[in-house]
């Protein structure tokens, strides 16, 4: 009798254990962990040593163009810093499950997760951490997370932002990801030789204020202002000012942003797609400002440089024809010393 209540018990514990153990068969495996390694690795797709020596090859931009050079070659790198990792359930609930937060160093990482077996959509983030101007913004949410500007009127990024994305099935072990950039750069060179000149300062407008990550898509929700960060060159009276940020909108407006064939060939939109407006002061203390109106987009992992010069009329005039020009006269008259934006 004892023994026989001994054997239904036993019998009972095993049962038990067999439902309950994931590493057993079973048609649901969303409790079980299981090790999944991940290679990630920055892609950098650009044209900036193109477009630094295109633009600025005269034995006379050498100065601008080493300042240029050596400003954004922080920016337009492949070599990662840090890795926001993100694993976001799939269908209509879009939560996030799991977040990894990894210290890159370098081009590569390899890294080793265990993970539940299910369907994820994971994305990845780099160099986000130190940008101080855009964060992760409603990151907990798969169709909301994306990489947001905290204020309308900021300063340049300060770091070159890279994301990529998959879908993960939950059965594949060992995957690889490519990261590519999602934000550019613009300069504006101007000779300053003009004699009135005194001073001058520059903004640029009309970029993304966001980027989804997960359907890789610019936002224009909100207006952009980025007060450019002027580079003044040890020698010659050329003076560029400097501007990180998200894209402008395209031309034509459906180009995937993701297209890497030729990505920064493009035609002229019929009017302006972003600007640059400048504000020069004068040695009578009178403020010329001047709006540039480009009508070639300025695409994701993009460098593009505008020169242009100071008139005598305080006005700043592009080299390029296709840029537009409009000039408002004695903007700032009699408010005196220089303008600070």
């Amino acid at each position: 009798m004892i023994h026989s209540v001994f054997r239904t018990l036993f019998i009972l514990f095993c049962g038990a254990a067999a439902l309950s153990g994931c590493c057993l068969v079973d048609e649901d495996l969303r409790d079980c962990n299981t090790e999944h390694k991940f290679r990630y690795e920055l892609h950098l797709i650009t044209n900036f040593d193109t477009e630094l020596q295109e633009v600025l090859g005269k034995d006379e931009d050498r100065p601008v163009r080493e300042a240029l050079r050596n400003d954004l070659k922080g920016v337009f790198t492949d070599f990662g810093q840090d890795l926001d990792l993100s694993f976001f359930a799939t269908g209509l609930d879009s939560t996030r499950l799991f977040r990894e937060q990894v210290t890159m160093n370098a081009n590569r990482s390899e890294i080793s997760l265990f993970l539940p077996e299910r369907p994820y959509l994971h994305t990845a983030v780099a160099n986000v951490a130190e940008n101080g101007i855009v964060s992760l913004s409603n990151e907990g949410r798969r169709h909301l997370s994306s990489l947001r500007q905290k204020q309308e009127t900021a300063d340049p990024h300060r770091t070159g932002l890279f994301t990529g994305r998959m879908p993960l099935d939950g059965v594949s072990l060992d995957r690889e990801m490519g990261l590519y950039m999602a934000n550019c750069a613009a300069a504006l060179v101007v000779n300053t030789s003009e004699e009135g000149f005194r001073s001058m300062t520059a903004t640029a407008s009309g970029f993304a204020d966001s980027f989804s990550i997960c359907d890789s898509i610019f936002r224009y929700s909100e207006p952009v202002l980025i007060s450019t960060k002027q580079l003044s060159p040890e020698e010659g009276d050329q003076r560029c000012f400097v501007t990180v940020n998200f894209p402008s909108r395209d031309y034509p407006a459906t180009r995937s942003v993701t297209e890497t064939t030729e990505p920064f060939r493009s035609e002229n939109a019929p009017e302006a797609l972003w600007h640059f407006r400048t504000y020069v002061t004068l040695a009578d203390n009178s403020v010329t400002e001047t709006t540039l109106g480009v009508t070639k987009p300025l695409r994701a992992g993009q460098l593009m440089i505008l020169k242009a010069k100071v008139l005598p009329d305080g006005s700043v005039q592009p080299h390029d024809p296709t840029v537009g020009m409009s000039v408002v006269l004695d903007w700032g008259e009699g408010i005196g010393g220089d303008i600070e934006l």
